[in-house]
């Protein structure tokens, strides 16, 4: 029967550094690109993933990734300090580090929409908890054909024991598996090679991932190329968005 409510629980307790986190699978979005996906959100079980950011704690579930705002602002205003002592004003030097990317990619992922709503549903115990072939149950049951892991946080803090039994199921029914992990470098992570890409800040990381056997996503600066190997994104701005994810 259909779960009341729009996330489900797919996992509560220690992330592989044996920080508390609960998995959260959001089913299905009124986001035109994700309509028809499960998103997951790895939150901190401590507090709201906003609070987690300013406390800094959100490393409980994004690990070290280059786009967390702690890591995004020190570069930012390193960059902004940098303009500044060549004379260049305040106002000059941050549209040159935000137009020109001078500080990397930031994290895209609003905290207050869907990751807070998320953590409140599973607050007020209405993310229930699921087995993977309830899970694909009710996959069919709301028309749901993608899984996204993870819409926030990073699938690489999961223990592989807990994650691995919904992106198995996910698989073996012909549904496709979409995700990212900024921890693809981790010893611990590359059982997810098959499936996420690994996400990757510039050419020479992108030729280490390849290396080690990932496929790789990077976002680029207006203007910039891309490689042979490479190809734009099928749901980007170039490509006229003629594909969803």
């Amino acid at each position: 029967g259909e779960i009341m409510g729009n996330h489900v629980t797919l996992y509560e307790g220690p992330n592989v550094e044996g920080k508390d986190i609960v998995v959260l699978a959001c089913m299905g979005s009124d986001n035109v690109k994700t309509s028809n996906v499960v998103t997951l959100n790895v939150l901190s079980q401590e507090m709201t993933p906003s609070d987690a950011v300013k406390a800094g704690l959100d490393s409980v579930i994004c690990g070290n990734c280059s786009k967390r705002p702690k890591h995004y602002q020190a570069r930012y205003q390193m960059q902004l300090a940098k303009l500044r002592s060549l004379g260049m004003t305040k106002a000059k030097a941050n549209r040159k580090v935000r137009d020109e990317g001078l500080a990397g990619t930031p994290c895209y992922v609003t905290k207050i929409h869907g990751p807070r709503a998320a953590y409140k549903e599973w607050q007020d115990g209405n993310a229930p908890a699921i087995q993977p072939a309830e899970f694909i149950a009710e996959m069919r049951f709301r028309g749901l054909t993608e899984f996204r892991n993870a819409g926030y946080g990073d699938s690489a803090m999961v223990p592989k024991q807990a994650l691995l039994p919904f992106l198995s199921a996910v698989r073996a029914v012909g549904y496709a598996n979409i995700g990212y992990t900024e921890q693809w470098f981790a010893k611990r992570a590359q059982w997810l090679r098959s499936f996420c890409m690994a996400s990757v800040d510039n050419e020479k990381q992108r030729d280490m991932a390849q290396a080690m056997g990932w496929l790789t996503f990077r976002a680029i600066q207006p203007g910039e190329a891309i490689a042979d190997n490479e190809a734009h994104c099928g749901a980007s701005a170039e490509m006229g968005h003629a594909m969803t994810c």
